[in-house]
């Protein structure tokens, strides 16, 4: 008997195929893609962004400029969001 898939239409919608960089959605800086598979049915499921050196340097250019600005903010802020994802 074939394993049955835990992706349904559902929970695709929750999949991002682009990299998380700047407080932004982004494709790799190459264009470049590879795939992911359900392992228990082998069916693909997305193609998502191969990202590199250059979308690396680029990310931690970012957090660093985000630290920054998170190391300025009130203590009752950071708190507050730190607390809150930690219930998340």
């Amino acid at each position: 008997m074939a394993a049955k898939s835990a992706i349904n239409r559902s929970t695709i919608s929750l999949v991002r195929n682009q990299a998380w960089i700047g407080s932004s959605w982004t494709n790799a800086s190459g264009g470049k893609t590879f795939p992911v598979y359900d392992p228990g049915t082998g069916q693909k499921i997305v193609a998502v962004s191969d990202t590199g050196a250059d979308d690396a340097r680029r990310a931690i250019a970012e957090a660093y400029k985000a630290q920054k600005m998170w190391g300025t903010s009130l203590g009752w802020v950071s708190n507050g969001i730190n607390y809150l994802l930690c219930l998340w």
